[in-house]
């Protein structure tokens, strides 16, 4: 059968998607229109994703690093890249940076673009409107790419599990006077905050996912006075491209229907507290393009990438709501970490979860 692959997103998963495809041989159509550049975004690539895009000849400008320091119930535990198999813990990566080496990429491979929405799907076709113009584009594989509020999966009748985490994430760009060239990472009963080192290491990507009562001190007060208990920064200097969502979880009950698959966030919009929600997305890319190369039933996809988005889902789940724990359960679980630490398999154990989550 000839393999004609629409991909209705044009954010990075669909224009990584519509790459991956077509450097296997397949015709491919990106459908969506320009993805929106995020300035205080970055992506905690795993080395093992990094190589992926090197098959693909796409080499990013990022920040390796080499050690990550945990601090959960105020215990702390260091984790370095010595424990694992790479060189790198992770790489950290702009959005504008993948962003643009993405679309330099589909332009190399001269893949289509078609920069609207669509407006209908069937099993075979999708309709989409241009400038008044009604056109079909034929499609034997959709993979859905369009992120957590998929048009796609909409047209399916795939349920989702929905969870309000009753957070916000704050993300921006700080500058500090002292250097940071380790990841940082906390967790207590106001929620996560996560410090991750840039090229510049004066500059440190923040993720702040907070409870209601924090995040309405960080909108009268600033980020700058949530961050000041942080002396490893320094003085904050500056803090730029702020943002702030609020955090729900979806999970699809099903990553196919029919011959849709979905991918990334259209599958599995993850809490941002462990950082893999791109590798998940890259993941979901590679197990499609190897089952649409094989010709095996969409059914299977479902199968294999069920066990990375469950084991992810857990582990953000489970931490994302420690907030709810009394005071009680909360020393209990400071003990159970104080005794965990002590484990000199402990950070193996970690780095093994992580690329369980961001390869298979």
């Amino acid at each position: 059968m000839t393999k004609n692959i629409a991909i209705i997103g044009a954010g990075p998963s669909g224009l990584l998607a519509a790459i991956y495809l077509r450097s296997h041989g397949m015709d491919v159509t990106l459908i969506g229109p320009e993805p929106k550049s995020i300035k205080g975004m970055v992506y905690a690539l795993h080395p093992g994703n990094i190589a992926r895009l090197h098959t693909l000849q796409i080499y990013l400008d990022s920040q390796p690093v080499t050690q990550m320091t945990l601090q959960p119930f105020s215990q702390e535990l260091s984790i370095h890249a010595k424990q694992s198999k790479h060189s790198a813990l992770c790489y950290i990566v702009t959005h504008q940076e993948l962003l643009a080496k993405l679309k330099a990429k589909r332009r190399e491979l001269d893949i289509p673009w078609a920069k609207s929405l669509p407006k209908s799907i069937t099993p075979n076709t999708i309709k989409i409107s241009t400038s008044g113009t009604t056109s079909e584009i034929k499609a034997s594989h959709i993979l859905a790419c369009d992120g957590n509020k998929s048009w796609t999966r909409a047209q399916t009748p795939i349920p989702c599990s929905q969870h309000d985490y009753q957070q916000t994430a704050h993300t921006a760009i700080v500058t500090h006077t002292e250097k940071l060239r380790l990841a940082y990472q906390r967790f207590d009963n106001q929620g996560t905050l996560a410090l991750l080192p840039t090229k510049n290491p004066h500059q440190s990507a923040l993720i702040l996912s907070c409870t209601e009562a924090l995040h309405q001190e960080v909108t009268q007060n600033g980020l700058k006075a949530a961050l000041t208990p942080l002396t490893s920064l320094g003085h904050i200097i500056d803090i730029q491209h702020q943002s702030a969502t609020p955090l729900k979880l979806q999970l699809a009950n099903s990553f196919h229907y029919g011959r849709i698959y979905l991918i990334g966030n259209a599958a599995h919009t993850i809490h941002p507290l462990a950082g893999v929600g791109f590798n998940l997305a890259i993941s979901d890319i590679h197990t499609a393009c190897e089952h649409i190369l094989a010709d095996l039933p969409a059914s299977h996809y479902s199968l294999k990438r069920r066990f990375a988005h469950q084991k992810a889902h857990w582990v953000t789940h489970t931490i994302a709501c420690n907030q709810h724990i009394d005071k009680v359960g909360a020393l209990a679980l400071v003990k159970l970490t104080t005794n965990a630490l002590t484990l000199p398999s402990l950070q193996k154990k970690i780095l093994s979860h992580v690329e369980q989550i961001c390869l298979l």
